[in-house]
């Protein structure tokens, strides 16, 4: 809202206008025609005797016009309130937004590629880093993940009509419980993100940190506001082949018995997993720790755990 607008919004909010304006009857034509003015909906005698005018004539508020088009999951509401000494919004100045509605839905669908574009980069980037994401909207609702997110889904958990459910109940009330301090405090980031435990049955839980995206004006179009990073302490961290191999100066051999041996594998089992001698293998393992200025299994997989991409 405009600066002139700040004294009557924090009394239309106090006085619960918001919740029992007449004009929200009137949402359903405004969605078939995308502009209304006062004439579309209140009389003459009307707009001298509602209550509703009467709470705007205090600020010396009288007619308006509203503009809706479309943004992300929800339309967005323009409203456009003229002082009591300006007439009421005629059939000339309908066109002149109508032509603005039209601007403006080019822009929006501007604005949502943009924002789509950081949603699948962020994605594509913890896809990377081998960490599940999954997104949601300003209602708690999923809108996207990737695909080490899927991984998780099955038994445990779910995604349902748009909506993400952990199957135990008391870990489903503290997630949604988490989520909604999320999307409803201050519209900027949390400097703290969310985490929930996601218990499972056979496997030990899942850790979820939750975190809301920027507040900037950017995400009014976006379709993702908070994001949950997926966890799986069951699930080794495995960094991708080519990095490993390319930061140690390994061969492609080389680089996989390091993973394995990462991983927990013996040098028994990588030798019956490769088909090689239990002594090519200890050889290999030589040159690996020798390239990776390691001694050990334990300190080599120390040092691959670590490595995040």
């Amino acid at each position: 809202m405009t600066d002139s607008l700040a004294n009557s919004m924090e009394a239309y909010l106090r006085e619960e206008w918001h919740s029992r304006e007449f004009r929200m009857r009137f949402i359903p034509t405004l969605g078939r025609t995308g502009v209304i003015m006062d004439r579309d909906y209140a009389t003459e005698e009307q707009f001298k005797t509602l209550d509703y005018y009467k709470f705007l004539r205090q600020f010396n508020m009288g007619h308006s016009a509203i503009v809706t088009f479309p943004a992300g999951n929800s339309p967005i509401f323009l409203v456009l309130q003229r002082h009591l000494d300006v007439g009421p919004f005629d059939e000339e100045e309908r066109v002149l937004l109508q032509d603005v509605r039209r601007k403006l839905i080019s822009a929006t669908m501007i604005m949502q590629g943009l924002a789509a574009q950081k949603v699948a980069g962020m994605s594509a980037a913890f896809e990377m880093a081998n960490v599940g994401c999954i997104f949601f909207d300003r209602s708690g609702r999923v809108t996207s993940l990737n695909a080490k997110a899927q991984t998780y889904l099955g038994n445990d958990l779910q995604i349902s009509n748009g909506q993400l459910r952990p199957c135990f109940p008391g870990d489903a009330l503290r997630f949604r419980t988490e989520m909604n301090r999320m999307l409803s405090g201050p519209q900027e980031p949390l400097n703290d993100t969310g985490t929930v435990f996601l218990s499972r049955a056979d496997k030990c839980p899942l850790i979820v940190r939750l975190q809301r995206l920027s507040g900037h004006m950017l995400d009014v179009f976006s379709s993702a506001s908070v994001v949950a990073l997926i966890d799986d302490p069951h699930r080794p961290y495995r960094p991708p082949l080519k990095v490993v191999r390319d930061m140690f100066g390994l061969t492609a051999v080389e680089a996989e018995i390091a993973l394995r041996l990462a991983e927990g594998a013996s040098p028994r089992e990588i030798g019956e997993e490769r088909s090689i001698s239990y002594l090519t293998v200890r050889t290999h393992i030589r040159t690996i720790f020798q390239k990776t200025d390691t001694n050990r299994q334990s300190e080599l997989t120390a040092l691959l755990t670590r490595m995040r991409f």
